[in-house]
């Protein structure tokens, strides 16, 4: 039997969390779409939750664009210039 080395249970780990979280977006997603359009349409509400009107729609997508780009173009400018995060101002630096 081969050893396994740090990076190996590292990688395993890091699949095992990606499926955790997908199976949480999953999970959510069902239970949204379960509370929010499939109780209102056999008539059981209990929350009296109704989807957004599809007028609101330009007013809740617009504001968070913003968001998504600031975070994509940060990950382009760390690719494009290297810029090492081992070596930045992270927790570790600030208490030596």
């Amino acid at each position: 039997m081969a050893k396994r080395t740090v990076k190996d249970v590292g990688v395993a780990k890091q699949k095992m969390l990606v499926r955790v979280v997908v199976i949480g977006i999953t999970v959510t997603v069902v239970i949204h779409l379960i509370l929010v359009y499939i109780l209102s349409q056999i008539g059981f509400n209990p929350f009296r939750t109704a989807p957004f009107p599809a007028q609101w729609w330009i007013f809740i997508v617009l504001p968070t664009l913003p968001g998504l780009f600031v975070i994509e173009l940060e990950e382009f400018l760390f690719e494009h210039f290297k810029w090492d995060l081992d070596n930045s101002c992270t927790h570790k630096n600030w208490y030596k």
